[in-house]
C-alpha cells in the first residue's frame, strides 16, 4: 500500500515545493494608476475602505503638503512568507491626495472622532517609510506625518519608544 501511495505523495509535494522557488514569490504593488480616471477610482476605493483614524491623519498630512506646495509618497512595505514562497506588498500613497478623494474623505469623516490615546492603525502599520517628493525630503515628509498625528491629541511613541513631546 505504501508503495502505491509514494508516487502520489511525490506528485503532490513536488509541484508544491517548486512554488517555494524565488521565481514564484508574490509581489504586490498597490499605487494609483497613471491614467486619471483609473487613479480616481483607486483613490475612491482607498477612501471608502481605510481605517477612519488613518484616513483622518492622511487628510491632515495632505492638507499640510497642499499648504506648503510639496509632495511626498507615504509607503507601507510588508514582507512575509506563505507556506511555500515569499510575499511582498508595497503600498504607496502619494500626497497631497487629489481634490475628489479629499472631498469624498471629508464626507466619510463628518462624524468621526479620534479613537483614543493613540490611533487605531498604529499596531497594524508599523513598517512605514516616507519618500520625499517635490520640495520635500524624506525627513520632512515624516515630520509632516507626525505633525498630522499630533493634531488629534494622540500620544504617539517616538522611534526610541518614549512618548512624543
Amino acid at each position: 500500500m505504501l508503495r502505491r501511495l509514494f508516487p502520489a505523495i511525490i506528485a503532490v509535494t513536488f509541484p508544491w515545493a517548486l512554488v517555494g522557488c524565488p521565481g514564484f514569490n508574490h509581489y504586490r504593488y498597490d499605487l494609483p494608476p497613471a491614467a486619471a480616471k483609473d487613479a480616481e477610482k483607486w483613490w475612491a476605493d482607498k477612501v471608502d475602505t481605510l481605517d477612519l483614524d488613518f484616513l483622518a491623519t492622511l487628510c491632515a498630512a495632505s492638507d499640510i503638503h497642499r499648504q506648503l506646495g510639496t509632495t511626498a509618497d507615504y509607503v507601507f512595505f510588508f514582507v512575509g512568507r506563505t507556506m511555500a514562497a515569499s510575499y511582498y506588498h508595497d503600498w504607496e500613497l502619494p500626497l497631497p491626495i487629489p481634490k475628489t478623494a479629499e472631498e469624498r474623505a471629508k464626507i466619510r469623516l463628518a462624524n468621526w472622532k479620534p479613537s483614543g490615546d493613540e490611533p487605531a492603525y498604529r499596531s497594524r502599520f508599523r513598517d512605514w517609510f516616507w519618500r520625499g517628493g517635490k520640495g520635500c525630503s524624506s525627513e520632512k515628509a515624516e515630520e509632516i506625518w507626525r505633525e498630522a498625528e499630533k493634531k488629534f491629541g494622540w500620544k504617539i511613541l517616538e522611534k526610541n519608544g518614549e512618548p512624543g513631546a
